[in-house]
């Protein structure tokens, strides 16, 4: 994770393949704090486009549709994601977030512990 001392250093960032996945995982974020669900899901789709299995992408899948207020394909997301198996880092601190929001803190520190 970078961080920076000043909004220059954050836009002289080298261009890679990393920073720009990165930068596109927040401008998701940013979207569905902003509730611009139609921004979101077109960025979410795309991302899911690439690689259905990572979590990070069906995590925000996730948020989006609890933010549709579809409890249900929410839930079944949340079933999905449970079985999917983590691939990386990122993948274990999405998955504790997804228990964390379900209020299960036993299991969210299990998934970290490993």
């Amino acid at each position: 994770m970078y961080v920076f001392d000043d909004l220059k250093s954050a836009l002289n960032l080298p261009k890679t393949e990393k920073t720009i996945e990165l930068a596109n995982d927040y401008l998701i974020k940013n979207y569905l704090k902003i509730n611009d669900l139609i921004n979101a899901q077109m960025h979410i789709n795309k991302k899911l486009s690439l690689d259905k299995n990572r979590i990070i992408y069906k995590y925000n899948l996730y948020i989006l549709y609890k933010k549709q207020g579809n409890e249900k394909r929410a839930l079944e997301l949340f079933n999905e994601i449970k079985k999917t198996k983590p691939a990386t880092v990122q993948d274990y601190i999405d998955l504790s977030e997804i228990y964390l929001e379900e209020g299960k803190i036993e299991h969210a520190n299990k998934i970290l512990e490993r």
